[in-house]
């Protein structure tokens, strides 16, 4: 949904905006990892008196599971056809004192794609190869001063290899590997204040390195 292109060298301009945990993450929606997710808000129509201009159409707004005081850990593997297809997911909760939780996530996932080239012989030319982790950082400053740190990072090495001139075979005839990768590092700081009325206050800062 980007329009930007139709209106000249502008900053990237998304019809539906794409958000985890308060980053803007719009254009990138392939990072969308749903492990160690706790909601997925879906809101429809204009939304650009929120969350900007990247929402003129709607927005996905995905929030993921907090640090919490006690100690939680989740495991998930998964294996299946589709040449040895896997996945394993961790998360970890690390509550280092009352103030200050630390949680812990990671998901790999590969397989080989459901394509096989007969112009190069490889059942893997549509593959993923896919890792992606994420740190989440809670500290109770004082009684009026919270800190949220959040650090992901997504890396992607996929190949792409999904179309024939019959569009009705797994068999594809490309002479070209393409591929679908990207590699994504993002730390956002949120700053939670509360006045002495007892209302609460944010300051978020991104980083992002894509």
């Amino acid at each position: 949904g980007e329009r930007s292109q139709y209106v000249g060298e502008t900053s990237p301009n998304f019809s539906v905006g794409y958000i985890m945990d308060g980053v803007d993450m719009s254009g990138l929606g392939m990072s969308g990892f749903l492990f160690d997710t706790q909601q997925i808000e879906v809101l429809k129509g204009p939304q650009s008196s929120v969350y900007g201009v990247n929402s003129l159409a709607g927005i996905v707004n995905v929030k993921t599971v907090d640090p919490t005081p006690f100690f939680t850990g989740n495991l998930m593997s998964t294996i299946g056809f589709d040449n040895k297809m896997s996945t394993n997911s961790l998360a970890i909760n690390l509550p280092i004192t009352s103030k200050f939780l630390i949680r812990l996530s990671a998901q790999s996932h590969t397989q080989n794609g459901f394509r096989y080239n007969a112009f190069s012989n490889k059942n893997d030319t549509n593959g993923k190869n896919e890792f992606f982790y994420r740190m989440k950082i809670h500290w109770l400053i004082n009684d009026f001063l919270k800190m949220k740190i959040n650090h992901f990072n997504i890396e992607m090495d996929n190949n792409y290899d999904a179309w024939n001139l019959y569009s009705n075979s797994y068999t594809t005839y490309s002479d070209r590997q393409g591929k679908d990768s990207l590699n994504t590092e993002v730390t956002s700081i949120l700053f939670v204040y509360r006045s002495i009325e007892k209302n609460w206050y944010e300051w978020i800062l991104s980083i992002y390195n894509r």
